[in-house]
C-alpha cells in the first residue's frame, strides 16, 4: 500500500477502517492494522496531539 499510494496511504488506510465500522467487524480490525503498521513504518506516533508531538 504504501509503495503504490505513498504518503496518503496511512490516511487511505484510516479511511477505509472507518468505512468498515459497524459493518464489518472483521474488515474494520484488518484496516485498523494496516493503519497501524503503515504508521510505524513512517514513524507516526498515534493518539499524540499536535502540541504533544513537539515536546
Amino acid at each position: 500500500m504504501v509503495a503504490r499510494y505513498g504518503g496518503p496511504a496511512y490516511w487511505l488506510a484510516r479511511d477505509r477502517a472507518r468505512a468498515a465500522r459497524g459493518a464489518d467487524a472483521a474488515r474494520d480490525r484488518f484496516w485498523g492494522k494496516v493503519a497501524v503498521e503503515i504508521a510505524r513504518l513512517d514513524g507516526r506516533v498515534i493518539g499524540l496531539g499536535t502540541g504533544e508531538r513537539w515536546r
